[in-house]
């Protein structure tokens, strides 16, 4: 028989309660607007037999990108906190901006970690999840345009990939 006992806590998690950081990116972490928990996928794998073909779980969880969108500021300084990143990590102008990176030089990591803060409905915070190894794989266009009849935020995209996450309730007693 099910076990029907109602959990202690009945409260709903909202889309409004939560808020992230990310080492080094500090401007695009304040001007948040979306965030999503990435799905994650584990598989199946295949098992032949004589008789009839059946499926196992996977070894292995593959996860979605992480995607934030955020606010630009008028200065563009948190689309250049995730643009300047990249730049690092890509080296256009020459091998030094990665060498650079690598040895401390420069504010920017190969990798970093992202931890989304989730809370109560009161705003006490109650989960982080802690994204491993983040690096940023996409960042949006900034669309200008006069047609516009009233003054429209610029909002961009930027899409990181990771190792993986992990799920740190927080003791809130």
């Amino acid at each position: 028989m099910p076990d029907l006992t109602l959990p202690e806590n009945l409260n709903i998690l909202h889309d409004n309660c939560f808020h992230f950081e990310i080492h080094g990116l500090p401007k695009v972490s304040l001007f948040a607007q979306n965030f999503s928990i990435p799905g994650t996928n584990l598989g199946r794998s295949p098992v032949p037999t004589s008789a009839v073909d059946y499926n196992v779980p996977s070894d292995k969880l593959e996860y979605e990108d992480l995607v934030i969108t955020f606010l630009v500021d008028e200065n563009l300084v948190n689309y250049m906190e995730v643009h300047n990143w990249m730049q690092h990590l890509g080296f256009p102008e020459d091998t030094k901006q990665f060498r650079d990176m690598k040895e401390g030089r420069t504010p920017y990591t190969e990798t970093a970690d992202i931890i989304l803060t989730t809370t109560t409905n009161k705003f006490n915070a109650n989960n982080e999840i802690h994204f491993i190894d983040c690096f940023p794989t996409d960042l949006s266009p900034v669309d200008f345009s006069n047609t516009e009849t009233t003054a429209t935020p610029i909002v961009c995209t930027a899409t990181f990939d990771y190792s993986y996450f992990i799920f740190k309730p927080l003791d809130n007693g």
